[in-house]
């Protein structure tokens, strides 16, 4: 196991960058269609 590099923390922002901004569009879709409809 490498000192230098333990844990992909990139790894984990882009994950957690990726995971909010896909539950973001979830919720402007779905306060869209409350609206829309």
């Amino acid at each position: 196991v490498s000192e230098y590099y333990p844990f992909p923390i990139y790894f984990l922002f882009f994950l957690f960058f990726f995971v909010y901004h896909f539950l973001l569009f979830i919720c402007i879709c779905y306060l869209y269609n409350l609206y829309y409809y």
